[in-house]
């Protein structure tokens, strides 16, 4: 059992019932598909459904009750991308001036800034957007998530005097016609999280004859760049799950091996965290 906090539209923040026992936090930014009344898009729904991180957050939805802490957004992220620079902004998009720095490393030249310009190469809205919406969305979504991750991985690292956070994704089962494996992870090129809870990960996973690739081509996003402090015992891992190993990429609809690898996640999970509280020692060892 799980207690759960929501802030309606915004995200879910589900605890294990009593005591947290493991210092786990698990968050899905990008599987939210409560479409705010304010949105006003202008291109048919379902280009934006394909931009969303579909049953992730369902996928994982078992961690509250083996001892984690789990945050998802209820918001999709073409509306508000949480794992997004908050400067990372698109002026094409933008009605008015914005008055800092676009973010150098972000996304907003090429349509998807922390507000999508495009869905899928196709404009999302018919008009600029006035940059109080832009400021809007800022200040009821984009904050609230970001405090809701601030607030959890601190109160973890106070419990425990470590924090280890799984940043949960999916991706496409192609890559500039590449195939990709079946599983990415990525903490920035060794910048966000020990290498030994990187690898320990990888074994869980191959240990399920999953293919496993790191950092390529994913290198992990801003929610990774914000909080991942190896150096303070906050430890931040990205992971991609190539969507073809759960579902019809045409369709969107599950298929017949999405309860397989639910099951699976949730027996790793259940070894992280049981790791996690009896032998911390091993993902703390000097690297």
């Amino acid at each position: 059992m799980s207690e759960t906090l929501s802030v309606k539209r915004v995200y879910t923040l589900c605890k294990p019932q009593g005591e947290v026992s493991a210092p786990l936090f698990y968050d899905s930014p990008h599987s939210g598909m409560d479409y705010p009344d304010d949105f006003n898009f202008d291109c048919e729904k379902p280009q934006l459904d394909r931009l969303a991180d579909l049953y992730i957050d369902e996928l994982f939805g078992h961690v509250s009750d083996q001892g984690a802490v789990f945050l998802k957004a209820e918001f999709p992220r073409s509306y508000i991308d949480v794992n997004r620079h908050e400067d990372d902004v698109d002026t094409l998009l933008i009605e008015g001036l914005w008055s800092k720095p676009v973010y150098p490393k972000g996304r907003a030249n090429s349509g998807y800034g922390i507000v999508y310009r495009l869905a899928k190469g196709e404009p999302i809205y018919k008009n600029r957007l006035p940059l109080d919406i832009l400021r809007k969305r800022i200040k009821e979504y984009y904050n609230p998530y970001h405090t809701a991750v601030s607030t959890s991985l601190s109160w973890l690292h106070e419990q425990f005097g470590q924090v280890y956070h799984i940043n949960c994704h999916s991706m496409p089962s192609m890559h500039k016609f590449l195939q990709l494996p079946d599983i990415v992870l990525s903490d920035r090129n060794g910048s966000t999280c020990s290498p030994t809870f990187l690898y320990f990960v990888k074994e869980l996973l191959q240990a399920k004859n999953y293919s496993v690739g790191i950092n390529h081509p994913y290198k992990g996003g801003e929610i990774l760049r914000k909080y991942g402090k190896p150096s303070q015992n906050i430890h931040s891992l990205q992971i991609e799950i190539n969507r073809a190993l759960y579902m019809d990429e045409n369709t969107l609809e599950k298929n017949r091996n999405y309860a397989t690898l639910q099951k699976d996640l949730k027996e790793i999970t259940g070894q992280l965290s049981e790791t996690l509280i009896s032998s911390s020692e091993k993902l703390l060892a000097a690297d």
